[in-house]
This record gives C-alpha cells, sequence and structure tokens, in this order.
C-alpha cells in the first residue's frame, strides 16, 4: 500500500554515481508506485461517479467532469470511469495494473474484453501487444456496434481558439469520415516540400499542419490556382516600407511583420492602413495586386513551377516580389513563382533570392553564402588516395567536405528584404 502524505515528491534528484543498473531497477519501482496510484484513482473515480457528485459541477456526465478536470481527452476520460468500475470484479487485471505488469493504456482497454473467467489469460496476451492493438480487438467484440457508431456520428465536431498567435484546432470525426481525413492529409504531406534549412526540424506533424492549410487554401481559391480568400490586416505604413513592427489579423492575432509582407506579397488581402496618428489613409485598396496578365507571364516564364532548386512544385504557388512591394514594382523581372512553403522561406527564415538576365533566380541562404543544391567542384586535381583510404572507400566515392563559397553577387542582388 502507498501512502501519500505530501502530495509531492520529496527527492527527484538523481544520485552522482548510480548506476545503468540501478537506475533502471529506480525506474522500475517508480512504474510500480505509478500503477497502485493509477489503481486507486480509477477507484476513487467510480466511488465519486456513484455518489454522481459530478452533478454540481456543470459537467454533462462523469467523464466530461474527469476529462475538464484533469485534461485528459473525452475518450480517455469514459475509459478511465468505466475502467474503474470493471476492476472491481477483475482483481487479476488489477493487480497487474497495481504492480506494473500492465500499465494503464492496456489496462482501461483489457478490461472492456475481460471477464472474471477470461482475464488471466487476457492479461498474458496483452503484455505483449500494443494497447492500439487490445482496442482494436475490443472494438471488434464491442456489444450494439450500432449505438457506438451513432453516438460517434452524433458527437463529431471541429471546434478552435487562438492562443497567442497559435490558432488551436481539436476535431472529432467517426470511423470512416475519420479514415478519409487521414487519407487526404497524409497524401498531401507527402508532397509538402521539405525545407533545405538544416535549423527547420520539420517533422510528419509540421507536414500535416501544412497540408491541413494547404487543403483549406485549395477550398477558398476555388481550384486552387486563383487569388487567395481575402483576409484583412491592419498594419502601419512603416510596415511594407521595411520595420519590423507587427500587424493584426481581423478577428484573429498579432502578426510579425514577415508574415504581413509576405501576405501582401501576393494576394487578394485588404489592408486598412493607419497614419502616426492613428487616422485611416487608404481603406480597402488592392493598388498592389498583381493584374492578371503579368501573373500569366510570369507563370508561363517559370514553367508553372516554383523555382526553388531542386523544387518545381506546381501546386499552391505564389507570385513572389523579390523586392518587396510597395517598394519593388510590381513587374516581370522583380516576380517569380514560388511555393507557399518557399515564399515562407524568403520572408520568414531569412532567404534571400534574386532573377538573372537571363531569367533565372539564384539562391541565398540567411548567412548570405549562395545556395547550390549540386556539388560543389574541387578548386584544383583531387590527390591521388592512399592506398589505406583507396581500400576504406569504395571507387568513385567523393569526399563527405564540401567547401562553401561567398557569392560577390549576393551584394549586388535585388533581393527581398526579411
Amino acid at each position: 500500500m502507498i501512502t501519500f502524505l505530501s502530495g509531492t515528491v520529496s527527492n527527484c534528484t538523481v544520485p552522482n554515481g548510480i548506476s545503468n543498473v540501478d537506475l533502471v531497477a529506480t525506474m522500475d519501482e517508480d512504474q510500480i508506485a505509478i500503477g497502485a496510484l493509477q489503481r486507486r484513482q480509477l477507484a476513487h473515480l467510480a466511488e465519486f461517479d456513484r455518489r454522481a457528485a459530478w452533478k454540481n459541477s456543470g459537467a454533462k456526465d462523469m467523464a466530461g467532469w474527469v476529462s475538464a478536470r484533469y485534461g485528459v481527452s473525452p475518450y480517455r476520460a469514459a475509459r478511465m470511469v468505466a475502467a474503474g468500475y470493471a476492476l472491481e470484479s477483475l482483481p487479476v487485471t488489477a493487480a497487474a495494473l497495481e504492480s506494473g505488469r500492465l500499465n494503464l493504456d492496456r489496462v482501461v482497454e483489457v478490461v472492456r474484453l475481460a471477464t472474471p473467467e477470461t482475464e488471466a489469460d487476457l492479461v498474458k496476451w496483452a503484455r505483449r501487444v500494443t494497447p492500439q492493438w487490445i482496442c482494436h480487438k475490443a472494438d471488434l467484440g464491442e456489444r450494439q456496434r450500432t449505438v457506438a457508431n451513432k453516438k460517434a456520428e452524433s458527437s463529431r465536431s471541429l471546434q478552435w481558439w487562438w492562443s497567442g498567435s497559435t490558432l488551436w484546432v481539436n476535431a472529432s470525426l467517426p470511423s470512416d469520415a475519420g479514415r478519409r481525413f487521414i487519407a487526404a492529409i497524409d497524401d498531401l504531406a507527402d508532397k509538402v516540400p521539405c525545407s533545405p534549412d538544416p535549423r527547420d526540424h520539420t517533422t510528419v506533424h509540421s507536414r500535416r499542419a501544412d497540408a491541413l492549410v494547404a487543403l483549406a487554401t485549395d477550398h477558398l481559391a476555388g481550384d486552387g490556382k486563383g487569388d487567395a480568400a481575402a483576409v484583412v490586416v491592419h498594419a502601419g505604413l512603416e510596415v511594407l516600407l521595411g520595420k519590423n513592427l507587427g500587424g493584426d489579423i481581423e478577428d484573429g492575432p498579432v502578426i510579425h511583420a514577415d508574415v504581413v509582407r509576405r501576405l501582401v506579397c501576393d494576394g487578394r488581402i485588404e489592408l486598412v492602413c493607419h497614419d502616426a496618428d492613428g487616422k485611416a489613409c487608404r481603406i480597402g485598396t488592392e493598388e498592389y495586386k498583381i493584374p492578371r496578365h503579368i501573373r500569366r507571364q510570369v507563370l508561363r516564364r517559370d514553367g508553372r513551377r516554383c523555382t526553388f532548386p531542386g523544387c518545381h512544385s506546381a501546386r499552391y504557388l505564389d507570385v513572389h516580389h523579390i523586392v518587396p512591394w510597395p517598394r519593388g514594382a510590381t513587374e516581370l523581372d522583380n516576380l517569380t513563382c514560388l511555393c507557399r512553403h518557399h515564399h515562407k522561406l524568403v520572408h520568414e527564415h531569412g532567404w534571400r533570392v534574386r532573377l538573372t538576365k537571363d531569367d533565372r533566380t539564384e539562391w541565398f541562404r540567411p548567412n548570405g553564402d549562395r545556395f547550390d543544391p549540386g556539388p560543389v567542384p574541387r578548386a584544383g586535381p583531387p590527390k591521388a588516395p592512399s592506398p589505406v583510404a583507396s581500400s576504406s572507400r569504395p571507387a568513385g566515392s567523393a569526399s563527405s567536405s564540401r567547401p562553401t563559397t561567398r557569392s560577390a553577387a549576393a551584394s549586388r542582388s535585388a533581393s527581398s528584404t526579411v
């Protein structure tokens, strides 16, 4: 039995010089202690529900109370309450949780399948498989699936809220709709280009987020080739002239000046500009909008592809002002096609691009170095490999080192200022 006196762990420091074996043993003890506390919590949840003590808290049921009180998902909360009741008649499963042999993720699914006669074998099986597989088996064997499906359909929802400059999205979908959603997002995520910046650690989750934004943008743009939907941005005139002051999206958060300039760069953006005294001096103008005939020529010249080396994306293209509007003109020699990903790379990550006389783009990293995705040739003839080096490396393989050169053209380029 564990007695919890102060509600805190008295010593969270790791002893100096502890061996790996002793450290693992200590963590095993932690897992057993956690399991025992979770078993006690489940018993308390069942008792709290029996007393219907949650009814005066504004929650619609016990699971809703648990979800709000302890910050777990509604599904997890419902499973915890159900497990609290089920473990009262499943002593083997309860003992497995208390001893750390089964963690809570497995227990809340095992109790959906277990009976007093079958729980011993199920506990042994559950230790060898993943919680997801246990949940899958429980779903297949669960009675009254029609009722569950109707409940999932009726409880479908999509919610969002702002937290600072971040939009949080929470969705609950029935299984068939959820599978279609996953398939669409993952298909688009596979097409999202990766950043060449090694500091930008793109994950599968960030690519899925980009895919969701692309899906929404595609719908708003009609066929995916038209102007972006209108976004009202409130910003000072000095922001467009290069000063790093923020703007704010109507009914949204404050955004950085770099984001303001990216939105203005290409899109049907409706700006309400104010002078230093707060007086509106330009309302609803679209003078900066790229005319259709110029846009067509830029797309034709660039082959309807992103001009970043190696990208060539043909979806979700923006026409980028190399020298930002309004300082730079909306003319062919100041415009180039970029996908949304590489458009952000310029405005928000410090990269620069310029257009050469023969309509090729040259790219420069944030530190000013010219970006060349291909191998850099040696300055002179390669040295003959030593016998040791040649025997330890396959014939024809190149050296892993690669010199970096700074282009003098970087200082002469007409480039975006970020």
